[in-house]
């Protein structure tokens, strides 16, 4: 391979160790000159004094370089903070509402219960009655029928739509976290993604989400840090 580096040219790894080199020499030469004299304590307490003043110069330069990572860093975990404290919130309510479901349904059931003993007395009491009687009264049959239909106990149209909506609430929450696993699998196999790309592949195009619902999911996966978005291209971090 032809050598492009020009005339004269020093590498830089052979620089460092000329200077390293020329550093100890120049250290030894002091030392042998100055050691037996009373300077040398001094001039090694100077030393130190230099060596901490150099090394806190580099710390502090240092840490302000490393302002812009920590304010990123802060960033990207007060956006996780807010939705996991969102998250939260949500599993609270339908806890809440869970709650609230489970004692309508536990009354109900008592209800129910009840019912159904009263039903079983009044059939009994019912059977007795016409047992010895001749021709059968309509009226009074068609009024005891009546009375017998309203002990019955009917569920309430609310307590239905409660949990229907309990259930889309989880359901929901379920597809999300599913969107996001699917999503960090796909991005694990170390390729590149755009979102045509990923609502093309089977494993989304089977949750029937729409187009805007995964840039929405890469988006907030992106503010937490957990995916990179290269010019419209996502990949794992």
């Amino acid at each position: 391979m032809e050598n492009r580096n020009p005339k004269g040219y020093v590498n830089k790894l052979h620089f460092i160790y000329i200077i390293v080199c020329l550093t100890l020499v120049i250290l030894g030469i002091l030392a042998m000159t100055i050691w037996d004299k009373e300077e040398a304590g001094i001039g090694l307490n100077n030393a130190a004094t230099a060596s901490s003043i150099v090394l806190a110069v580099v710390a502090i330069v240092m840490t302000i370089v490393d302002i812009a990572g920590q304010r990123s860093t802060i960033s990207d975990l007060k956006d996780t903070s807010e939705t996991l404290e969102s998250n939260l919130n949500q599993t609270n309510d339908s806890l809440q509402t869970l709650s609230e479901l489970q004692n309508q349904l536990l009354k109900t059931m008592d209800s129910i219960s009840k019912s159904q003993e009263d039903l079983k007395d009044y059939i009994s009491k019912l059977e007795k009655t016409y047992e010895n009687e001749g021709p059968i009264d309509r009226e009074k049959l068609n009024s005891e029928l009546k009375s017998l239909k309203e002990k019955v106990v009917v569920l309430p149209n609310n307590r239905i739509s409660n949990y229907s909506n309990i259930h889309f609430a989880y359901s929901k929450h379920s597809e999300i976290t599913e969107l996001s696993e699917r999503i960090r699998f796909l991005l694990r196999s170390g390729n590149e993604f755009s979102i045509a790309e990923l609502m093309s592949d089977p494993m989304i195009s089977t949750l029937g989400i729409t187009r805007a619902k995964l840039k929405d999911e890469l988006t907030r996966l992106v503010r937490q840090g957990k995916v990179y978005n290269n010019n419209g291209k996502y990949s794992v971090m």
